[in-house]
């Protein structure tokens, strides 16, 4: 089951068989995102949700002198831009 991270320690067991292959029936195409690589950048348009099966992923913004700000950081049964998704 590709989404059995989800939900992690919240509850996950309440979820019935058919909710649980719901959620892996979601699940679109698998990729596989080399590291340090922009997923998203500054101003694009967001329809593609992402849940992350292992690993991790950062969002960040680069300020005016170039420096990187960390804004958040997704791991493995994490979402990532879920609005995106509908």
């Amino acid at each position: 089951m590709l989404t059995k991270n989800f939900l992690r320690g919240r509850l996950r067991h309440d979820l019935s068989d058919q909710e649980k292959h719901a959620l892996d029936d979601a699940v679109d195409r698998i990729i596989t995102i080399e590291p340090r690589t922009t997923v998203i950048e500054r101003g694009e348009l967001v329809d593609t949700s992402y849940f992350i099966i292992s690993g991790t992923m950062l969002r960040h913004i680069d300020d005016r002198d170039g420096r990187r700000q960390l804004l958040g950081i997704n791991i493995k049964g994490d979402f990532v831009d879920l609005h995106g998704f509908a």
